[in-house]
């Protein structure tokens, strides 16, 4: 349940932006169409710790929300343009609250291009943590 508040989160935050790109969301179908730019987002949750004392302490939630940077080859400055925005937007610090859990960010970071026939892919790292209760 926890992850799933936590992805909530996330997502509302990355649908708050501007429209422009399409994104692939995690379980759904999505067809890319030739030459347009998309972005694929994912959940990459860590290992959960106990963060308080005693059996009911809360737990530290924390992972990466990975967003992938989808352009066709040759449009290199589309995906810098985006990057720069997407940093921008999950900056470290911002505290996203959804259901009553509080999600804060992390800096966010840029891994390498992965070159494909015809894309590129370049993912953009986010990093976040929330506290959670131990359930009963």
């Amino acid at each position: 349940m926890s992850d799933q508040i936590i992805r909530q989160a996330l997502s509302a935050h990355l649908n708050s932006m501007p429209p422009g790109w399409d994104v692939q969301w995690t379980d759904t179908s999505y067809s890319p169409v030739t030459g347009t730019p998309y972005l694929q987002e994912a959940l990459l949750p860590a290992q959960t710790f106990q963060a308080d004392l005693g059996a009911s302490g809360r737990n530290r939630h924390s992972g990466i929300y990975q967003l992938t940077i989808v352009t066709p080859r040759n449009r290199l400055k589309d995906a810098e343009d985006k990057q720069t925005a997407l940093i921008a937007h999950f900056k470290r610090g911002t505290r996203l609250t959804r259901n009553g859990v509080t999600v804060t960010l992390e800096a966010p970071f840029v891994g390498p291009a992965m070159q494909e026939a015809d894309w590129i892919r370049r993912p953009l790292s986010i990093p976040y943590f929330a506290y959670l209760d131990n359930p009963a």
